[in-house]
């Protein structure tokens, strides 16, 4: 299984390497449609692509930079670290971003003044996170971001409930409780419909094409978040996949050059019982600083998923991982 844990495009710049991006989550008790950029759809949260952290993430440390909120994040607060990422239990290691919430946008090389810890709250087992140090440059910037993921590969059980704290060295705490759903059965692929079943709130159905074009050979990643297409079915979800749109859509790039699919995988992630229901935010209640997270003594958000990952069949291989 690919080594990440946490579920825009913001996501590169926050995960270099290591990340999934999740949606809003469809639920089988909400019947409501999701924000206007996206098509409109039964049961429905608005939805995030699988290369980085949701859109949840974005609306907290943007309200950073929101003066109409009343919010001044250089002031004396309460807030000790923002926690950003998902506790996946289809994955065998765990990445969650931890950043000190200070009066400095850069964050300084070197150790991070943390001791991050998950615990298993039924059983009262703790494991203690691995820091790792990413240092990523985005263009036009003078220096390169400094960004702590923590990890650790330690199995993750489905239905438990997990409190994840960081403590500094003085004793100040953020913590978040988090609670993964059930595993569910192996999404079937019948002609072009993904049906899953078993999974009470979809998190995301995402499709990661690897295409290249054949004039000049160039090779282009593609993924695509099919969350706005999926139905309820009976006790299924079902979705409708058209594989040569998405590939027409790469090769317009390309100026209608021909290009060949090498491999197309595909995600289907459950969400916890606390993913929140942000159909039902307004966008300036969204904009505010912990209207979506679920830190405590912090800010950010750590959700619970469980997903799995698969070639479509006659499209496998090396994703290039």
């Amino acid at each position: 299984m690919w080594g990440y844990g946490s579920v825009g495009d913001l996501a590169e710049d926050l995960f270099p390497s290591h990340t999934p991006t999740l949606p809003y989550a469809h639920t089988k008790n909400v019947h409501t449609s999701i924000r206007p950029h996206l098509q409109t759809t039964k049961t429905a949260m608005p939805v995030l692509r699988w290369i980085g952290l949701p859109l949840v993430f974005a609306a907290v440390l943007l309200a950073a930079g929101c003066d109409d909120t009343g919010f001044d994040p250089f002031q004396e607060s309460d807030f000790n670290y923002s926690i950003a990422g998902f506790l996946d239990g289809g994955l065998d290691t765990q990445f969650v971003r931890v950043t000190p919430v200070r009066d400095s946008i850069a964050l300084a090389p070197g150790a991070l003044d943390a001791t991050v810890t998950l615990e298993h709250l039924a059983s009262g087992q703790k494991t203690i996170w691995k820091d790792s140090v990413f240092s990523f440059q985005a263009a036009g910037e003078p220096t390169p971001n400094i960004a702590h993921n923590f990890w650790s590969d330690e199995p993750l059980e489905p239905l438990a409930t997990y409190r994840m704290a960081v403590t500094r060295s003085d004793g100040a705490m953020s913590w978040a409780t988090v609670t993964l759903p059930d595993t569910f059965p192996d999404p079937i692929i019948e002609g072009s419909i993904i049906k899953m079943r078993g999974i009470e709130r979809l998190a995301d159905v995402v499709l990661t094409y690897r295409i290249q074009e054949l004039i000049g050979g160039k090779i282009v990643t593609k993924t695509t978040s099919y969350l706005p297409s999926v139905f309820p079915m009976g006790d299924q979800w079902w979705v409708r996949i058209d594989i040569g749109a998405d590939q027409n859509e790469v090769s317009l790039r390309f100026f209608g050059a021909p290009t060949q699919i090498l491999s197309l995988k595909v995600t289907v992630a459950a969400a916890g019982p606390d993913w929140p229901d942000l159909v039902a935010i307004d966008d300036q209640t969204l904009a505010l600083p912990n209207v979506v997270s679920n830190v405590e003594e912090g800010i950010g958000f750590l959700g619970g998923i469980i997903s799995k990952t698969f070639f479509w069949p006659g499209f496998g291989g090396d994703m290039g991982r």
